[in-house]
């Protein structure tokens, strides 16, 4: 609450009142509320708007696994501690400790920084430094027998080995990527080009080609992988009668109808949509994505990622669910897709794969102007190549009529079947 003081101006007694904190606080300049304020990603829990959805309920909680302090001291996640000392014992026998200890230590402090206010205040420094030592040392040894061919030096039965994999990748299940940096710098040299190959391998390249810049977490890089570099922005100048920019992509059997087929893109990135308008057809380019058991998780979980506050994403991996799901109407759609090699579905059925995106899209907001330019062009084309012969039969009626009608409806007729010729070429060439 606050009070007030008294000044003497002249013969006047004025009442000064002292400003409380609250108010002081919001008239601060930015110096002091900078770092608060700052571009820094804080590791937090997935938002509840997302986890509250009934049918994705259990994709953002580790199966068998705990990364990090918010799911540290789940009871039916203790199997894999032991574990866990036993790979720290074989990452540090043979070293000189003592220096690494004092520095690790200082790497624990900022490590803290990097959590959500709040998130980590049960545990105190000794017992959240001892969790990042072994969760670290744990997922360094499993990434370099990953990609060396030698997960059997993990003993673990093989189901383990794959709930590891979908664990290591949930948003909740995640440490501060500087831990890594600072246990590579003590054991493993060649440390970043190993994660790469790795990240590379999950997303379904060789390895990866992209560069590591203090990223916050593991998922990040996954999600940098998937998404690749940042476009650079563009200014869109559409008039009134392009209203129609916002209409969502249609299905793939619709543009199909419109002489609109569908072809894999050259590249890998989730951002590689494109329309490329030939002479008669249109072409959409659209990258490659394996469909199976972990996908949705993955995709939940990146999308829970970039709906984090203070995550510097543009919802690329959001708008790209959202798109996928306005093409696949049915069971049909993926089939076309499969048939083009743009889905690879070890998931089952194609309805499965249908179902899955439709479940996938539930309370999510793309980026509106992530594929403006792609849509635009896709709805010109269809409202051209749609309209074509009602247009021409509109011609042909008012420009002939009386002893012309007989002429008027052979070429007409000719002129359709020149038209669904022309798109079936243009479908199955």
């Amino acid at each position: 609450m606050a009070s007030s003081s008294a000044l003497v101006v002249g013969d006047e007694i004025q009442i000064e009142p002292i400003l409380p904190e609250w108010w002081i606080s919001m008239t601060r300049n930015g110096e002091e509320q900078g770092t608060c304020q700052s571009s820094i990603y804080k590791l937090q829990r997935v938002p509840m708007t997302l986890r509250e959805i009934e049918k994705n309920k259990g994709c953002y909680d580790p199966i068998v696994v705990s990364i990090g302090p918010f799911h540290h001291r789940h009871p039916k996640l203790q199997s894999l501690e032991k574990l866990k000392a036993t790979i720290a014992q074989k990452f540090i026998s043979g070293r000189d400790t003592r220096k690494f200890y004092f520095n690790f230590v200082v790497v624990s402090h900022k490590a803290r920084d990097c959590y959500a206010e709040g998130s980590i205040d049960a545990f105190k420094d000794d017992e959240f430094m001892r969790m990042m030592f072994l969760d670290g040392c744990f997922l360094l040894y499993f990434i370099d027998c990953a990609v060396k061919g030698r997960l059997q030096d993990m003993k673990m039965k093989d189901d383990q080995i794959a709930f590891v994999l979908r664990d290591m990748f949930l948003l909740e299940n995640q440490i501060p990527f500087l831990v890594l940096q600072a246990l590579m710098s003590f054991r493993l040299t060649e440390g970043q080009q190993m994660i790469r190959k790795f990240i590379g391998r999950l997303s379904g390249a060789n390895s990866s080609s992209q560069e590591y810049d203090h990223p916050p977490h593991l998922l990040h890089l996954v999600w940098n992988e998937f998404v690749g570099a940042t476009p650079s922005p563009k200014i869109f100048l559409f008039t009134q009668k392009e209203h129609h920019l916002f209409h969502p992509f249609r299905s793939i059997q619709e543009l199909r109808a419109a002489g609109i087929v569908c072809k894999r893109s050259t590249s890998s990135s989730l951002r590689s949509v494109n329309f490329v308008p030939q002479l008669i057809h249109g072409e959409l380019l659209l990258p490659a994505v394996v469909v199976d058991q972990s996908t949705k998780t993955m995709f939940l979980n990146l999308v829970a990622y970039e709906a984090c506050p203070d995550a510097s994403s543009d919802f690329a991996i959001t708008s790209y669910i959202c798109l996928l799901e306005s093409l696949i109407a049915n069971a049909d759609d993926v089939k076309e897709l499969r048939s083009k090699n743009i889905i690879f579905n070890f998931l089952g059925g194609d309805q499965e794969v249908a179902d899955l995106f439709h479940d996938l899209t539930a309370n999510l907001v793309p980026n509106l102007s992530e594929y403006r330019e792609v849509t635009l062009h896709i709805e010109n084309h269809y409202r051209r190549k749609m309209n074509f012969v009602p247009v021409m039969l509109y011609k042909f009626h008012k420009s002939f009529r009386g002893q012309w009608t007989l002429f008027v409806y052979i070429t007409t007729i000719m002129i359709m079947l020149i038209f669904i010729v022309q798109t079936y070429f243009s479908v199955f060439q």
